[in-house]
């Protein structure tokens, strides 16, 4: 943990994912945190993942699927086969 962190950085980065895909307020009462905690947990994490330096990967697989049979929408997945992201 950071000086003066009070969750791990794991806990903290899945509290960032979860708020990506939901809202603030709902992660706020499912964890028993505060709004505005959850508001400094998230953007503390958007602001370190700004800082990373991505390197253009070397070989990618591009994989395209549909969710669901019969359906003309479809999912791409793209993955870096070096570092299989």
């Amino acid at each position: 943990m950071r000086l003066r962190q009070h969750h791990t950085i794991r806990y903290e980065s899945m509290i960032y994912e979860r708020v990506k895909n939901s809202s603030i307020e709902e992660i706020s009462r499912e964890e028993g945190l505060g709004w505005e905690e959850v508001e400094l947990i998230f953007n503390h994490c958007a602001k370190e993942l700004e800082k990373e330096e991505w390197e253009a990967p070397e070989r990618i697989s591009l994989d395209e699927f549909s969710n669901l049979k019969g359906h003309k929408e479809f999912i791409t997945t793209v993955v870096d086969l070096d570092k299989k992201i």
